[in-house]
Order: structure tokens, then sequence, then C-alpha cells
């Protein structure tokens, strides 16, 4: 028999038996079983790409949940962060299919096979809809994501969050308002106790607005942790009134900039060499750093280091 449409694309078996549809066809294979209790009409569609993959996963399996979230119930982890775009993890095989439901106040929390639950005070967090998912606020993600994460990554949601979409040579959507800004960050690290404090208010004092990925923000963070200077972020460039290039990380007053080439197509490699000649006929030094390099960061920041001494900064640790 046909599902009746108001079931929608994931419903819960209850639901459906109310509206006369027969336990057979609940338990056939042409419905996706993705949680106890749950039925989806939708599979999960296969993506290339590992992080669209992840993201569209993550998106998934929370609507797959929405059926039998209750009003108190909502997400705050890395559904979260797949709802509004931002970094998310690649989950260990054995974590793949764990969604992380909270739970605001003292109802009961949602338990199961592939669920994560927990729990959190009303009056700590606050909730909005994104996606069409009941999921916490930017600043409550981010608090409540101080419990499990590293610093380093708690800085890339709070550069994600906070980015400040400037005016610039050809940048898009120019005056677009931040998800959230550092104050309100810190207004819900100070609104009570939380897990993870201590790295929260570490990485507070290292969140900028002016990041454009999680990339650039680890190899800012690596370079400021070395003890060097800390780079200007996503810099316009012009010479003689034309314009070169918008570099990721760069130290305008010693010409040089740092470049971060993740995987891409051979049409943006030919396009990122372009820029690099155009910089370094204006007399830069272009540092291109690979994912080879941020796997080796010490050696990566020597390179960084000797750049520096060629334009005459003063030696730094064991350099000279």
């Amino acid at each position: 028999m046909d599902l009746p449409e108001e079931l929608g694309q994931f419903f819960r078996v209850s639901s459906a038996a109310r509206e006369g549809v027969r336990r057979g066809v609940l338990d056939s294979g042409n419905l996706e079983r993705p949680y106890w209790g749950v039925r989806a009409t939708v599979p999960l569609e296969a993506i290339d790409d590992h992080w669209d993959a992840r993201r569209a996963e993550l998106l998934w399996r929370g609507r797959s949940l929405l059926p039998r979230l209750n009003a108190s119930q909502f997400f705050a982890h890395d559904v979260a962060m797949a709802a509004y775009g931002g970094p998310v993890r690649l989950a260990p095989s054995d974590e793949a299919d764990l969604v992380d439901v909270t739970t605001r106040g003292d109802g009961p929390m949602m338990r199961g096979r592939g669920i994560r639950p927990h729990r959190t005070k009303t009056e700590m967090s606050l909730v909005r809809n994104v996606e069409g998912l009941p999921v916490g606020s930017p600043a409550t993600v981010w608090v409540l994501l101080g419990a499990t994460r590293s610093v380093e990554e708690l800085v890339q949601i709070g550069d994600f969050f906070c980015r400040v979409w400037r005016e610039g040579y050809k940048r898009p959507m120019p005056g677009l308002r931040p998800l959230a800004t550092v104050e309100h960050l810190e207004a819900a690290l100070r609104s009570g106790r939380r897990r993870g404090a201590g790295r929260l208010r570490q990485a507070l004092a290292l969140i900028r607005c002016d990041s454009w990925s999680p990339l650039e923000t680890s190899l800012r963070l690596a370079i400021v942790w070395a003890g060097l200077p800390e780079p200007q972020l996503n810099r316009d460039v012009y010479a003689d009134g034309r314009f070169l290039a918008c570099v990721d990380l760069c130290y305008p007053e010693l010409k040089i900039a740092i470049e971060y080439q993740g995987e891409f197509h051979e049409k943006q490699y030919v396009q990122d060499e372009a820029r690099a000649e155009r910089l370094r006929a204006a007399g830069w030094i272009v540092i291109l750093v690979t994912a080879e390099h941020m796997r080796d960061r010490e050696a990566l920041i020597r390179l960084i280091g000797r750049a520096m001494i060629s334009r005459g900064l003063v030696r730094y640790g064991s350099e000279s």
C-alpha cells in the first residue's frame, strides 16, 4: 500500500500504525530502519566527497530522529554543525552512526542504539530551527562541545561562527551577519558551570573573525603556538593599484604570504599557481602549505621561520 503523505519521509512506526499501515509494510525491505521505532522512505544519499558525505549523513540521521524528539530535546553536536554548514569530524567507524541528543531540564533523556544522550540546564541553552532541525544556538553548540573537543577544534568552530563577511575584491556576501560574536560565546561560557571550561577559555582567546576555513585556523594556530608572530588573515594584496591576490595568511610588512593548498582539481591548482607567481613577481615570498606540511609542523615552522629571517626578522628558537 502507499504510505499516507502526512507521515513524511521520516516517521514513527506507531504513527504509521495509527494511520492503518500494516506491520508487514513497515517491516518490508522498501523502508529504511535508521533507529528503533523509526522508518524512512528515503535512503542515505551516496556522495563522493567525504566531507560532503559526512554532512549529508549527519543531516539524514538527525532528520531520522526528529520524529522521536520531544519539545525539550535538540541537537548540539555534529548534527548541529552539519546544519550550520560548519566543520564536522569524520567519525571513527565504531561511532559513524552515533547521534548526540541533548535534553534541556529534568525530562527523560533519549536512549537507544546509535544515540548518545546529554543533558543541560534549560536556562543555559538556546535552541533554534536550522535546516528543519532543532539545534542549539551557535554559542550553545560551542560551549557544549567544550566537553569533548580539543582547543584546536573549538577555535575552528569559533572562527566559523564568528566570521565577519567583510568588503573586499570580489568577496562573497559582504556585510552578511556572522552567526555569532566572540561576546556571544563568552556570555554562554559565563552563564554557568561548563564541562571543558578550561579548554573553552583558552580557545576563546584564540578565536579570530577573519578565518575562512578550519585548515586556515589550524595553520594559524601552528604558527602562533610555535612562538612566531601572528599573521594577518585573508588580506587583499595590491601592487600599483592592481589586485594581486587575497592571501590566506600573511605578514604584509615582511611581504610573506602563506597559502594552504588543500585537495582540489586541476583548474584550482592552475589558479593558485598563477596567484603565487603574481605575488612573487611583486617581491613576495610565497609559502605553499599542503597536508603533508601539516603532518610535520616542526618542519613547517622552520620553513616559515627561515623566510622571516631572510626578511630581517630577529632569530627565533634555535634558528640562525
